[in-house]
């Protein structure tokens, strides 16, 4: 069974300390993935929290995920390290997850871009080794100095929507901003996912590309790196293996009830009936 998303939110600001508070507590199980984008060091409050990948460059960019405890809380707070700063900062809640957040991470990566004005990120690839991954990608871009207004019109290579776009606040040459896209349902094992995201408006001199994906438990076959059965492939082959087992069933119920009427007449052969005669 694909990820379904089911709530997320966003904030940003010049502060020692940020939180993000979803609609509602999450549901027990469902799997939550958090990122912050920040001109300083982060760390993230409450507890269970698994480090994603993460870049320390111009800008601090962090990704984590865990899975939502019983009486899960709805908010989370990031603290950026020395006192106030820029920082943005997103939470998002997904059904459809492993039974463990450990198990249920099948890749990640990461790739940096510093020290150019750009109106985009590098490539960073996962190849996911099961059908209906999660993928997620969070570009975290550190505000360029002459910048007057935000990046605008995020897009995205791989499949990716966006779903997140989030400053932390001004236009000083020390803000941030940040984009973050997923795609909730690969169709398919061993098929790359390219993830590249570009923008328009403001250039930034460090772009940080972080990357994750997640397996599902409902997955239709685990595959090999060189694997390339297609999803209408595995469809086929699943309906022949249906259909072979109901001959096999109707063959075997014909056979018995053929052994049954031998057995009668053979019985009836060496035991006739009493009364009259009929042959």
């Amino acid at each position: 069974m694909p990820y379904t998303r089911v709530q997320q939110a966003s904030d940003g600001g010049n502060t020692a300390t940020l939180t993000v508070t979803l609609g509602a507590g999450p549901t027990q199980g469902n799997l939550l993935v958090a990122w912050a984008n920040s001109d300083s060091t982060v760390t993230i409050g409450g507890t269970g929290w698994s480090a994603g990948p993460s870049i320390i460059d111009g800008n601090g960019a962090y990704t984590w995920y865990k899975l939502a405890g019983p009486a899960e809380p709805g908010s989370v707070t990031f603290t950026p390290g020395g006192g106030a700063d820029y920082i943005g900062a997103g939470l998002i809640e997904y059904s459809g997850a492993f039974a463990s957040a450990a198990a249920s991470l099948d890749q990640s990566t990461s790739v940096a871009h510093t020290a150019a004005a750009t109106f985009t990120t590098g490539t960073a690839s996962v190849t996911p080794t099961t059908w209906n991954d999660l993928v997620i990608a969070v570009a975290c871009l550190h505000q360029y100095a002459t910048a007057t207004a935000d990046p605008t019109a995020p897009a995205w290579t791989g499949g990716l929507a966006n779903l997140q776009s989030q400053a932390s606040t001004g236009f000083t040459g020390h803000s941030t901003y940040t984009f973050y896209a997923d795609l909730t349902d690969t169709g398919q094992g061993a098929a790359t996912v390219s993830a590249n995201c570009t923008w328009a408006t403001t250039q930034t001199d460090n772009a940080q590309l972080l990357v994750l994906a997640f397996q599902s438990p409902g997955k239709d076959i685990t595959l090999g790196a060189a694997a390339s059965t297609t999803a209408a492939a595995a469809r086929a082959l699943g309906a022949g293996l249906l259909e072979a087992g109901a001959f096999a069933a109707r063959t075997a119920k014909l056979t018995r009830r053929g052994r049954l009427l031998a057995d009668a007449v053979v019985r009836d052969l060496l035991a006739p009936p009493s009364g009259p005669a009929i042959w």
